[in-house]
């Protein structure tokens, strides 16, 4: 199946994926304090809410026979699929995390590094930050 593009369709679709992606970084407060979902990484900004978008673009370039030899019906499959098989897998990943096994840290320690790797102690990190200091000082100022 032959995909023709002409020089501006990808600049001007990685626009509009851009666009979109600062448009839905606002949802994130919102995943998480009504559907308990913590997205640290960005992942539904940076490539869910651009799958999708790419994918209806699919069905939409097929339906208006854009694409040669493609089908409507089957595009649809495809993205219908692919948000199947990301829930599902998020799903069974979630609640596998959620099994008491893992011995999950309480909540105020959720961010604190000191429970799995070795930290520097807070003392050391400002000693080394005040011996650049110094060094960095022009010496006119001394």
């Amino acid at each position: 199946m032959p995909f023709h593009l002409n020089p501006n369709t990808s600049p001007s679709k990685n626009t509009v994926l851009c666009i979109q992606q600062e448009i839905c970084s606002p949802l994130q407060p919102i995943l998480s304090s009504h559907l308990g979902i913590q997205d640290t990484c960005g992942v539904h900004n940076l490539h869910g809410m651009p799958g999708i978008l790419g994918g209806l673009a699919g069905i939409v370039a097929v339906a208006l026979g854009k694409i040669e030899g493609g089908n409507a019906v089957m595009q649809a499959a495809a993205l219908a699929s692919s948000l199947g098989f990301a829930l599902v897998g998020g799903a069974f990943t979630g609640l596998i995390m959620k099994l008491p096994f893992w011995g999950q840290p309480p909540d105020q320690n959720c961010y604190d590094d000191s429970l799995y790797w070795e930290v520097p102690a807070e003392e050391e990190e400002n000693e080394e930050s005040l011996a650049h200091a110094d060094h960095s000082k022009n010496k006119a100022e001394v």
